[in-house]
């Protein structure tokens, strides 16, 4: 609801980010629930944006691009942490696309610190990714169940690899 309600009202959601920001990024670790990490992954972009179109607009009351900044340095660390040990492989590429479009956001907002974190945390995607795509292939004896199940998994994993290319 709350991704709906910022991307409806842009940088007029302003006003809430504070307010949501802390509660949805933990929320991208919430291993209890998928839906819970699939509504904080689609939220956290939206922030993100309003605060950017706030901030361009002249609406941030007093906030400047320093603001989007440190929105930014708190968002994508914890995006990019979480993609790599997320457990759900469509939840992962659900993570990569929305950290390609908070980076697309932060511009030249992120520093070569955060570059190099992001890669790094990219490779570690690609890595287990590619791990289970062996595991997968090493299984022999399946039924047709089964086999369908490992093609839908190698058709996930492969929307991971189109994520980490965007």
């Amino acid at each position: 609801m709350l991704c709906c309600y910022a991307d409806e009202l842009k940088e007029g959601f302003y006003p809430w980010i504070d307010q949501v920001a802390p509660t949805l990024v933990p929320l991208l670790k919430f291993y209890f629930h998928e839906e819970v990490r699939k509504a904080a992954v689609s939220a956290v972009p939206e922030r993100l944006r309003s605060a950017k179109l706030a901030v361009e607009k002249g609406i941030a009351q007093g906030r400047n691009e320093t603001y989007v900044k440190q929105l930014s340095d708190f968002i994508v660390p914890a995006l990019v942490e979480a993609s790599h040990k997320e457990p759900d492989i469509e939840i992962c590429a659900n993570m990569l696309d929305a950290l390609n479009e908070c980076i697309q956001i932060s511009g030249s907002l992120l520093d070569e610190s955060q570059v190099r974190s992001i890669v790094e945390e990219i490779k570690q995607v690609i890595t287990a990714s590619s791990s289970r795509k062996k595991e997968r292939a090493k299984a022999e004896d399946f039924e047709d169940e089964e086999g369908e199940l490992l093609k839908e998994e190698d058709e996930q994993e492969e929307e991971v690899f189109d994520q980490v290319s965007n």
